[in-house]
């Protein structure tokens, strides 16, 4: 394998992880402090349940996120950040800030 092939075969293996539509911004939630389910699901606008379920657990079994779950009624989880999640901080930083010159122009988001 030519080192060409070596970085392409990296990339394709984080963007694995990362790629979909909802993980980034998953992350990036719970970047800003612990969060539990139903806050994700706010501050993620569009995703539904189930899905968040699914992608909340594909980042947990890849050591971005921790899930905690506190002994007392009513039950409670929470969703944290791990030191491998927050070492993607600097990416997604550049990503929005890429955004914000290429797709979005100026546009007010608010809109």
């Amino acid at each position: 394998m030519n080192e060409f092939d070596k970085e392409c075969t990296e990339l394709k293996g984080a963007l694995d992880i990362l790629g979909d539509r909802w993980s980034a911004v998953i992350l990036w939630s719970i970047n800003e402090r612990p969060r539990r389910f139903g806050e994700i699901q706010k501050s993620v606008q569009g995703i539904n349940s189930r899905t968040l379920t699914q992608r909340l657990q594909a980042l947990e079994d890849e050591g971005l996120i921790t899930r905690h779950e506190f002994k007392e009624y009513p039950p409670r989880t929470e969703y944290r950040i791990t030191p491998k999640g927050v070492e993607l901080e600097p990416v997604f930083t550049a990503m929005m800030a890429w955004a914000q010159k290429h797709v979005f122009k100026g546009k007010d988001l608010a809109e």
